[in-house]
């Protein structure tokens, strides 16, 4: 990922043990953002990762990632997609979690990425009626490390 345009939780976050938690923009300021082309990637892409360890300091260098699931979420259901709720759910294998918006909320909003792409290969998990303006849309993809 480039040094700049994403954003990673400052603190450490109980429940995200062994995951990394990547977010940014989909689009800024009308044009496409760094994680717009998130809606291209497919089950089983391979994605490289540099970074440094927060637990150990080490550097981390073109780790590899294979996407194992996109999911379409609202908020509410996206915190809950990410955070683990017991030690049970923490991943045995480092996971890579990219974030970015789908529709914001609000009255007459329109879809930032391709509806179509991302309903076709995307997991749903609003809970309601998709089509709530209320509701701020969000995609995830999750990358396992190989």
């Amino acid at each position: 990922m480039p040094d700049q345009g994403v954003v990673t939780p400052v603190d450490a976050i109980e429940g995200l043990e062994n995951k990394a938690w990547i977010f940014g923009h989909s689009r800024w300021l009308g044009q496409p953002g760094i994680l717009f082309s998130l809606q291209d990637l497919n089950v089983g892409d391979e994605l490289f990762v540099d970074g440094v360890d927060r637990t150990t300091g080490e550097r981390l260098a073109g780790r590899r990632f294979v996407v194992d699931g996109l999911y379409l979420t609202d908020i509410e259901s996206g915190g809950r997609l990410v955070t683990a709720g017991s030690a049970a759910e923490v991943p045995a294998k480092p996971v890579v979690v990219l974030q970015t918006s789908v529709r914001e909320d609000g009255a007459g909003k329109q879809w930032i990425l391709d509806q179509q792409t991302v309903m076709a290969k995307s997991r749903n998990l609003v809970e309601g009626d998709l089509n709530d303006p209320c509701k701020y849309l969000l995609l995830f993809v999750f990358a396992q490390a190989a």
